[in-house]
């Protein structure tokens, strides 16, 4: 059993939008239903849900940051993590995301570091290039592809093999090809909401 420990960043917002979409982590609940039914430990740190109403003023007041700050959601990392999985769905977020990323390399440098999301599917290349502390980016469907890689992790498997990562390899990149979309999705297992602060949306009127 592998314990994976999954972050949900803040969100980056303009000064001038007057709402942002917050909404519960579908995506990192998904993953973490799909990871737990295979028999995974699985822990989310929503950095959005466990505060949606902490706003900080960044780049001289241009952006505001709502949630937790990456120092904080760093602190919540339990250190007996195996894993430890990042999403990034906007690059918006990106600069965040980046320095969160730079701030869990820094405090835990010996646990691998996964990123997904539609924003490391899209710039897969620019991600590793640009953030060292990134070890594997998952693309596209998480799902399927992050239960492979952590069967193969166990099992000491090459995970080249596993097709929908791009690695590192001999200081280049390595992609595995395409994976094929999830067909079957009525399989896919329930989100994990019990691993969410779902209240804090709930009480607040957040979401869709």
């Amino acid at each position: 059993m592998t314990t994976v420990t999954i972050l949900r960043p803040p969100l980056l917002v303009p000064t001038w939008s007057d709402s942002g979409p917050l909404t519960p982590p579908i995506g990192p609940a998904y993953l973490a239903g799909m990871l737990g039914e295979c028999g995974h430990k699985v822990r989310i740190i929503d950095g959005i849900g466990e505060n949606p109403s902490q706003v900080t003023s960044l780049f001289d007041n241009k952006v505001l940051a709502i949630g937790l700050r990456g120092e904080e959601i760093v602190d919540r990392i339990e250190p007996d993590t195996d894993i430890i999985g990042v999403s990034c769905m906007f690059s918006q977020d990106w600069p965040e995301i980046h320095r969160l990323i730079k701030l869990v390399g820094k405090r835990f440098p010996d646990i691998p570091i996964v990123a997904g999301g539609e924003h490391i599917t899209a710039v897969r290349e620019f991600t590793l290039k640009s953030t060292p502390d990134v070890d594997i980016c998952v693309l596209g469907e998480g799902e399927e592809t992050f239960v492979d890689l952590l069967n193969a992790m166990e099992s000491g498997s090459s995970l080249e093999t596993i097709p929908g990562l791009l690695l590192r390899k001999n200081k280049e990149v390595c992609f595995t090809g395409n994976r094929t979309r999830i067909r079957a999705i009525d399989d896919i297992p329930w989100p994990s909401w019990d691993l969410i602060p779902i209240e804090n949306y709930l009480d607040n009127r957040l979401g869709f």
